[in-house]
């Protein structure tokens, strides 16, 4: 079993990494398209990825990513501050 402060700690850092991910998908689909546009074969595996995925350039799919790890990390705190009751 973990503790109240094991859950804080746990649900701090998935906030923190939500809103890094959050903030940085703009940057992230950018540089994923200058890959693309680039393309070099060192990238070759990757650049197939993408093409057959197309949703792992787009800035929404990360953002929706770091929107899901803040509401999961406030739920991780709060369900540890309610065990410490």
């Amino acid at each position: 079993m973990t503790s109240p402060d094991d859950a804080l700690f746990s649900g701090l850092a998935a906030i923190v990494m939500g809103v890094a991910t959050y903030l940085g998908a703009e940057r992230r689909g950018r540089a994923i398209k200058k890959r693309m546009a680039d393309g070099g074969d060192a990238y070759f595996e990757e650049q197939r990825t993408y093409r057959a995925y197309p949703r792992l350039s787009n800035p929404r799919w990360y953002r929706g990513g770091g929107v899901f790890l803040v509401v999961g990390g406030i739920l991780i705190v709060l369900l540890g501050w309610y065990g410490r009751r």
